[in-house]
């Protein structure tokens, strides 16, 4: 709980915007995809940084996110997750995969419970920012898998 006595309109407004904003952090090794992925998953309440793989790995090391989407090609999504599971600040940020390039790499299989990362389609994404939103935890009665 954030206490607001003797704060300053702005600083309170300020306050309330970063309560209501989802910091979600989209990865991917395509301009064309995470332009795609920005217009996607935008919207109202979601404050998204864009980035390049695999170049900025290394520059984000101080940020925090509340939600991190990953779209890479099979060979640089095991190096992708790796990354992101070893910073400090993203190691118990949930990590989503964009699951359409998966599907032709058999040898990924097995790869992402390693690193507590979890495949979707489109729509599952689409679905999965707007839980984390609305401050609901996704699939509330299920027991987590990873």
């Amino acid at each position: 709980m954030i206490h607001d006595e003797g704060l300053t309109l702005f600083q309170r407004k300020l306050n309330s915007t970063h309560q209501n904003s989802l910091r979600l952090l989209i990865a991917a090794d395509s301009t064309k995809r995470l332009d795609e992925l920005k217009t996607e998953l935008g919207g109202r309440g979601v404050s998204i940084t864009a980035m390049m793989l695999p170049d900025k790995l290394t520059d984000l090391r101080t940020d925090r996110h509340d939600v991190v989407v990953i779209d890479a090609s099979p060979t640089r999504l095991k190096e992708s997750l790796r990354a992101f599971r070893e910073r400090s600040e993203s190691k118990e940020t949930p990590l989503l995969v964009a699951a359409q390039r998966m599907s032709s790499a058999p040898e990924l299989h097995g790869v992402l419970p390693q690193f507590r990362a979890m495949p979707c389609g489109p729509a599952e994404l689409r679905l999965l920012i707007r839980h984390y939103l609305n401050g609901a935890e996704p699939y509330k009665n299920q027991k987590p898998m990873l």
